[in-house]
């Protein structure tokens, strides 16, 4: 068999441990996690913003159905959604115990699955992993990984605001869903005003109805993003243009960037373009990369 053929069968796509191993702090969000499942069984492939409406939806069904907490709750419009593959931990009946009311200052670690009353006026239910923090009326929530919804009594001057690797999500007073997932922050806006301001594209202001999505911002998240794309047969340009931006996040010497250069050589092959295959090949060697070298020598020492 020859040394193409090699490439591309041998060029698995890297798993979400493997990512996680070349760079600590990438969690790709997949829709793998035990339970998204049973909710998202009926979609196909399910996108972004998908899962997005899906919880939305959710967050609507349990407003009009009662939930526990305080009576102004269900009415609010100032909610904030927070919803990634694990939304279906706050969909399926796991009402937490309402955490006292916090001190007029502090910060406190969300792990698990529980519920926080930072203020008189604001409501978290979680269940996954971050943190919070707030003075006064001015609210943070780092949000890592899973589910968070918030609810904020409106007209009462709170300034919350959800930050992701991606972009940071802020209350202006609406309800607006957050999916964080492989492909980045996914932000759809049910009611009033949001402010997203992503960390590659900048701000962009959204109202109801409107979507928007923070692209990833780490060679690890493109990686595994590409790597769903050739799964799926995907169009060339897509990928190519998504190889790009995460080289762009990468440096020379950095193991994901050797993944991503072979991953072009991998996009070249099919494309039947040998020359540029090579030159790629080439570079890759050059830079250092040791993991796919002797798959990629032949490439890049073969005339074009």
């Amino acid at each position: 068999m020859s040394s193409v053929d090699d490439l591309l069968r041998e060029l698995e796509p890297v798993r979400e441990d493997e990512v996680a191993r070349l760079e600590a702090r990438i969690r790709a969000q997949a829709t793998e996690q035990r339970g998204i499942q049973v909710l998202l069984g009926q979609l196909e492939e399910p996108t972004g913003l998908e899962v997005s409406r899906l919880a939305s939806r959710l967050s609507a069904h349990r407003a009009a159905h009662g939930r526990r907490g305080l009576p102004w709750r269900r009415y609010a419009p100032g909610a904030v959604v927070f919803a990634a593959a694990a939304v279906t931990l706050l969909a399926v009946g796991l009402n937490p115990t309402p955490a006292p009311v916090a001190a007029a200052s502090g910060a406190h670690a969300l792990a698990g699955v529980s519920q926080l009353q930072p203020l008189e006026e604001v409501v978290l239910d979680y269940g996954g992993q971050g943190a919070a923090a707030w003075d006064g009326k001015v609210v943070r929530i780092d949000w890592e990984e899973g589910a968070l919804t918030s609810s904020v009594m409106p007209e009462q001057g709170i300034d919350l605001s959800v930050h992701t690797r991606e972009g940071v999500v802020s209350v202006i007073g609406t309800e607006f869903t957050v999916t964080r997932d492989a492909d980045g922050s996914h932000v759809l806006v049910d009611h009033g005003v949001v402010s997203v301001d992503c960390e590659a594209s900048g701000q962009v202001t959204l109202r109801a109805g409107e979507s928007h999505t923070c692209a990833p911002v780490s060679a690890g998240q493109w990686l595994y993003k590409i790597d769903r794309l050739f799964a799926a047969n995907g169009d060339s340009e897509r990928i190519r243009t998504s190889i790009r931006r995460g080289v762009h996040y990468s440096a020379t010497g950095d193991p994901l960037r050797g993944e991503l250069l072979a991953r072009q050589v991998q996009l070249q092959l099919r494309d039947g373009d040998r020359f540029a295959a090579a030159e790629t090949a080439r570079q890759y060697l050059s830079e250092g990369y040791t993991v796919r070298a002797e798959q990629l020598r032949p490439i890049a020492e073969a005339a074009p």
